[in-house]
């Protein structure tokens, strides 16, 4: 009998549900669930569980899905504490695909296989923060008049490393918004096949001080009715321009709104520093 016992206690354990803990703050109630995918649990599961603002999932192991974020979301972090990562399984979707407002997606060891690593889209707000992103087609995508914000992240190895595009915003490097002195959190957007930053179809991005280097084509193209602003950047080492501009877009190469010098340093790209053309701009000073 204690034998029997034993084995049918392990199977319970086998299958105990996710952990859900709930939390009163400032009079509202919040909800901390946690997953552990090595023992069959899931992310999508777990957010099917969260309803309430300033709620957070806290992830371990090694996660097989490809994880939805709803619009019906808001103020939510997903934590993957340092260790666990996101395998997506389609490969023409996205690993994470961000559709709600006020999401931070942090700590993940890694995020990989899919046409888009991180997707922040359709009117989303996402803030992406100490992750690894790579082996996908885009790493992170904004798209659909969304916004990001990214921080902290390595992302290497995919195609683009990071697009904007359908008339999205990026923050890339950025902490706190138009606040001056700014908050940065630097990103490395290295040895990607394509561009390192792309930014199109009247989309912007500010981008301040991130390590965007070898990448095989260039480390920031700003295309299609698009600005970006630039500062304190270390472009260097690409395929190509270490920036390309053109058709009817613009680069500020300091950080707006900041008197302070906030130079770029532009070097070692393949085939020149900046290339400007087709009804485009640059404007400000760097070192080359």
């Amino acid at each position: 009998m204690k034998k029997n016992t034993s084995v049918l206690l392990f199977g319970v354990l086998a299958l105990l549900p996710l952990s859900v803990h709930a939390a009163k703050s400032e009079g509202i109630n919040t909800t901390t669930v946690s997953v552990d995918c090595n023992k069959g649990q899931s992310v999508n599961d777990a957010i099917k569980k969260v309803t309430t603002p300033g709620s957070t999932i806290l992830v371990s192991g090694i996660c097989n899905e490809n994880v939805l974020i709803p619009s019906t979301l808001d103020q939510v972090t997903i934590d993957g504490q340092g260790t666990a990562e996101i395998h997506g399984l389609n490969d023409d979707s996205s690993t994470v695909w961000i559709r709600g407002s006020e999401i931070t997606l942090k700590g993940f060891n890694l995020i990989t296989g899919n046409r888009f690593g991180v997707n922040i889209g359709r009117a989303a707000w996402g803030e992406i923060i100490d992750n690894t992103i790579s082996g996908n087609r885009n790493g992170v995508l904004l798209t659909g008049s969304s916004f990001g914000r990214l921080l902290g992240n390595n992302i290497t190895g995919n195609v683009n490393g990071v697009v904007a595009t359908e008339t999205s915003s990026a923050r890339i490097g950025i902490k706190a918004g138009f606040i001056t002195p700014e908050p940065i959190d630097s990103n490395t957007i290295s040895n990607n096949t394509g561009h390192g930053v792309l930014v199109t179809r009247a989309s912007s991005a500010r981008i301040l001080q991130n390590e965007i280097n070898s990448n095989g084509r260039h480390g920031i193209n700003v295309q299609n009715n698009s600005h970006a602003s630039l500062g304190l950047n270390d472009i260097s080492s690409n395929g190509t321009f270490g920036i390309n501009v053109y058709d009817t877009s613009s680069v500020n190469l300091s950080n707006e709104g900041n008197s302070d010098p906030t130079y770029n340093t532009i070097t070692l790209n393949s085939v020149g520093g900046i290339q400007c053309g087709s009804n485009s701009s640059v404007s400000g000073q760097l070192s080359i």
